[in-house]
């Protein structure tokens, strides 16, 4: 018998392992529902990340490469009418045209690849209009971060 057990009734004493006795209970549910939730939430997210363990690494100079490839046969396909002959040239390609093949990832991958080109100048997005579609500029895809200086290096020489 304990100290702090010591002249306290059978009463006392069982009402108190009770209490200590529901106290752990509780604590086990708790870390039992916790334990639930995190294997559900482990079940749902396996799968995602096995989906994108499979997929090809993202690099964006390629789709940026891949998109201005494609755009490029896109616009010969247009020039060229079914019977062979050609008319006017258009300049304007629908992104949705690009990527009618394509995952869902690997639209999303393009879509920034295009913002990229857009933002070298290698692209004209057309804004405002109701379906995403572009004018190809450049075919030569910079790669800003291979020739960039940062100016504190610039400085230095």
């Amino acid at each position: 018998m304990t100290e702090s057990n010591f002249g306290k009734t059978f009463e006392e004493l069982c009402r108190a392992h009770i209490q200590a006795f529901a106290k752990g209970a509780e604590e086990f549910a708790f870390s039992t529902k916790l334990t639930d939730r995190v294997a559900k939430w482990q079940a749902k997210l396996a799968p995602i990340l096995e989906d994108e363990e499979r997929r090809a690494e993202f690099d964006i100079q390629k789709y940026s490469t891949s998109l201005l490839e494609s755009a490029k046969q896109g616009l010969q396909r247009m020039k060229r009418k079914s019977d062979g002959t050609e008319h006017a040239a258009t300049k304007t390609v629908e992104f949705a045209s690009l990527t009618k093949n394509c995952t869902q990832s690997d639209v999303c991958r393009l879509f920034l690849a295009s913002l990229t080109l857009a933002n070298s100048g290698n692209i004209c997005i057309n804004e405002g209009a109701p379906i995403f579609s572009f004018e190809v500029i450049s075919s030569h895809v910079e790669r800003p971060m291979e020739t960039y200086r940062a100016p504190s290096l610039a400085e230095q020489t």
